[in-house]
């Protein structure tokens, strides 16, 4: 049993063209999977043995996938850094428009 093992895969739309997911293996071999944003399947719940689950984890090991960073920012689109900053901008605005000015 790998009680302390867990590996989570997920990928985080910026839009609705695109599903949002996450799959998530704990080390009891319990599989869910959430998904949103436009994808198929919502949630699913299963469960694999204890040999599927060190063959899962050895396959990983072998691409090295624990070396990973743990996130990746798509070039095309804008880092969550830039995106919290136009929010920010957004908000700004909104709130500048709604107030009235003194003259």
């Amino acid at each position: 049993m790998n009680t302390g093992t867990e590996i989570v895969i997920q990928h985080k739309s910026l839009n609705k063209e695109v599903p949002s997911y996450a799959l998530t293996i704990d080390g009891n071999g319990n599989i869910k999977y959430n998904g949103s944003d436009g994808a198929k399947t919502i949630e699913k719940h299963t469960q694999i043995s204890q040999e599927d689950l060190n063959r899962i984890i050895h396959e990983f090991k072998d691409l090295y996938f624990f070396s990973f960073k743990d996130s990746y920012e798509s070039p095309n689109q804008p880092s969550s850094q830039e995106q919290e900053q136009e929010k920010k901008q957004r908000r700004k605005n909104a709130k500048e428009k709604k107030e009235p000015k003194n003259q």
